[in-house]
């Protein structure tokens, strides 16, 4: 096998590892969107998404990492409200 050849090999190889990396992170951001806010909630956003479908990869992204930080956020949320009372 020409050297070339490999290179291209060893390239495709990386792209689809690369591939399939990313499509397990997805994933696992569409899997914490859908139990952040719930399953009903996911059928109405994908029904939106026929009026905006850009919006569908932010708002599942911005969800699906509320949902890995979620602990944060609710520790946030109480010194929040416990600063204003």
């Amino acid at each position: 096998m020409r050297s070339s050849h490999r290179l291209i090999a060893r390239a495709r190889s990386w792209f689809n590892a690369l591939t399939w990396r990313l499509a397990t992170k997805a994933g696992t951001l569409y899997l914490g969107a859908v139990s952040f806010i719930g399953l009903e909630a996911v059928a109405v956003l994908l029904t939106f998404t026929t009026a905006w479908p850009i919006a569908l990869p932010v708002v599942v992204l911005v969800l699906g990492v509320a949902y890995l930080l979620r602990d944060r956020l609710v520790a946030m949320w109480r010194r929040i409200r416990r600063a204003h009372r």
